[in-house]
């Protein structure tokens, strides 16, 4: 996952994906 603007808003999906990859559960 490359984050050029890491203090840009991230989208729902980004996040959301990042969450699935860190094996996180959302919400």
């Amino acid at each position: 996952v490359t984050v050029p603007h890491p203090k840009r808003d991230f989208p729902i999906g980004t996040l959301r994906s990042i969450y699935r990859q860190a094996g996180w559960k959302w919400r």
